[in-house]
């Protein structure tokens, strides 16, 4: 793959790792389709990503991606006693 970057074939190989993972478990991901030639390059994309390495780049994007968000979610809350995202009941 001429012009493209290492850093930007490493998430290409991840994303293929994915979806890999998904097809063997005979199931689809909505709005995306390949063909067979799609399917065995990613095959091949993806074949030198372990399994372990995979799974520690799903739990780091986890971190990544939600932690942030629900710790913004507990801290933004304008009724401290009576949000559900603080999980206290309404003082009556």
């Amino acid at each position: 793959m001429s012009g493209i970057t290492s850093s930007a074939l490493a998430r290409l190989a991840f994303w293929a790792k994915g979806m890999v993972s998904i097809n063997d478990a005979r199931m689809e991901w909505p709005g995306f389709s390949y063909s067979q030639p799609e399917w065995a390059r990613m095959r091949a994309l993806s074949a030198p990503i372990g399994a372990g390495t995979y799974h520690l780049f799903t739990i780091i994007n986890a971190v990544i991606f939600i932690a942030p968000r629900s710790a913004f979610s507990a801290s933004s809350c304008r009724w401290p006693r009576c949000c559900f995202r603080c999980r206290r009941r309404p003082a009556r």
